[in-house]
Order: C-alpha cells, then sequence, then structure tokens
C-alpha cells in the first residue's frame, strides 16, 4: 500500500514544476489552474497561507536542487494566496512580490494569474494592496536594468512588419533577424 502524502509534499511538488502528481510531465507552456492545485488550498483553507506564501519564495530563489527556476507556479500560487480572505496571507503575498518577480514579465504574470482567477468575482481586480505592491516594485527597480529588460523582450520577440511595395518589389523583413530579403512582386 502506499504511504500517503501530505498537502505540504504535494504544494512542493507544485510549485516545483506545476503538477501534484508524483510523476513529471514536460510541458511547454504552463496553464495553472485551481484544479491542479487542491493541497495548495487545502493549506489556505487550514490557514497556513504564510506558509505557502514562504514555500513560493523558497522555490522561487531557487530552492530545489539549484536549476534556474520556472516561477510560473510560484506566481500562480501567490495569487491565489492574494486573494485568500486571510489578512495576513493576502500582505504576505504582496510583501513577497518583490522577491519573487526578479523580472518585469514576472509581474506581468502575476498580474494575469490574479486577471485570470479573479473572473467570476463581482469586485474589482486592481484594489489597494495590488497597486500599491505594483508601484512598490516598480520603485524599487533600476531605471537602466527595466530597461535592458525591455530591450532584451523585444529582442528575443519575433518582429513581423507588414511587407512593403518598392518599385516593383516586395520587402519582407526576416522574422529571425532584421535583415531584409528582396522578393519579385508577382505579374511586373
Amino acid at each position: 500500500m502506499e504511504p500517503s502524502t501530505n498537502d505540504k509534499t504535494k504544494l512542493c511538488r507544485f510549485l516545483c514544476y506545476g503538477s501534484e502528481e508524483d510523476t513529471y510531465t514536460p510541458r511547454e507552456d504552463f496553464q495553472p489552474r485551481a484544479a491542479n492545485a487542491v493541497a495548495l488550498l487545502s493549506l489556505l483553507q487550514d490557514g497556513r497561507g504564510c506558509e505557502v506564501v514562504e514555500e513560493a519564495k523558497r522555490f522561487a530563489e531557487g530552492g530545489r536542487g539549484g536549476a534556474d527556476p520556472d516561477p510560473d507556479p510560484c506566481l500562480f500560487a501567490l495569487a491565489l494566496c492574494s486573494q485568500h480572505s486571510e489578512l495576513r496571507t493576502r500582505q504576505a503575498a504582496f510583501k513577497a512580490l518583490k522577491e519573487v518577480c526578479r523580472e518585469p514579465r514576472h509581474l506581468f504574470a502575476f498580474v494575469q494569474y490574479k486577471k485570470e482567477l479573479q473572473e467570476g468575482m463581482k469586485c474589482g481586480m486592481w484594489g489597494r494592496a495590488l497597486r500599491k505592491a505594483v508601484s512598490d516594485w516598480y520603485n524599487g527597480q533600476d531605471a537602466l536594468s527595466l530597461a535592458a529588460a525591455k530591450i532584451d523582450s523585444a529582442v528575443k520577440t519575433p518582429v513581423f512588419l507588414p511587407c512593403v511595395r518598392k518599385k516593383g518589389e516586395i520587402m519582407q523583413p526576416s522574422t529571425r533577424r532584421l535583415q531584409q530579403t528582396t522578393l519579385k512582386c508577382p505579374g511586373r
């Protein structure tokens, strides 16, 4: 008979690779759902939300074997904690944003998870606590590092520009490099 796995172990699995199951299934895109985080929800209901936040911080900082951690499961856990009814859990989740969100895209992912969790609720998403947490995150960043992150994400993003006709030719920019190739315009 298989020993039962406690909620804390399942939470660690979820934070590590986005699933509470005991087998790892590689995924290209992490799509978190509350249904995949039953142990996390159970810990929140038991009043252990601050413990969940501390584990999320630990895993986001690389506390799982030294590999470069994927922050998405941790960000999803923080988004869930930030919407919990217990005030201490919400405060801890918003305070942890500074440590877990190392790049702007992490902050954007957190806000997106909150938005997805907010669907079906009648209240607004951008309350005072979230506005303050986002403001504190931006105010705590160096302007040059934010600009470098923006430039880095722009370089990694494929560029799709419209084709431009120029004297019987169609200029098409490459999506891999910003190098133009010339094609003959059909019918000319």
